[in-house]
C-alpha cells in the first residue's frame, strides 16, 4: 500500500475556512483593511469557474451530506472521487501555492 503525505495547510477546504475564520475576526474587530484584504483573496482564489472553487465544492458535496443510506453514499463517494479526477491536480498545487504565499504576505 502506497503512503501518501497530506499537508494540512495545502487543504483547499482548510484554506477556504481560515480565511473565513480570520475575515470573521476583522469584521467582529471592525479591521476594514484586514477584511477588504480577505475578501480579496476570496474573490481571485475562489471564484465559481477557479480549479480551488470546483474543489471547495466538492469537499462541501461530501461534507453536507448526511443520512445518506449505504448505497447512496457509495455512488456519492464515487462520484465525487470521478469528478475530483477530472481536475488539473497541478494546477490545483500551483494556485494553492500563490494562494498560500498571498496569505503569507
Amino acid at each position: 500500500m502506497r503512503k501518501t503525505k497530506h499537508n494540512k495547510k495545502r487543504n483547499t477546504a482548510f484554506l477556504y475556512e481560515a480565511l473565513i475564520r480570520e475575515m470573521t475576526k476583522s469584521v467582529v474587530s471592525q479591521d476594514s483593511g484586514r477584511k477588504s484584504s480577505i475578501v480579496s483573496i476570496l474573490k481571485e482564489f475562489f471564484a465559481p469557474d477557479t480549479v480551488l472553487s470546483k474543489e471547495l465544492h466538492l469537499y462541501k458535496t461530501i461534507l453536507e451530506s448526511d443520512n445518506l443510506d449505504l448505497s447512496t453514499a457509495e455512488k456519492l463517494l464515487y462520484q465525487v472521487r470521478v469528478e475530483h479526477h477530472h481536475l488539473d491536480k497541478k494546477e490545483i498545487y500551483e494556485t494553492q501555492s500563490r494562494l498560500i504565499d498571498r496569505i503569507n504576505k
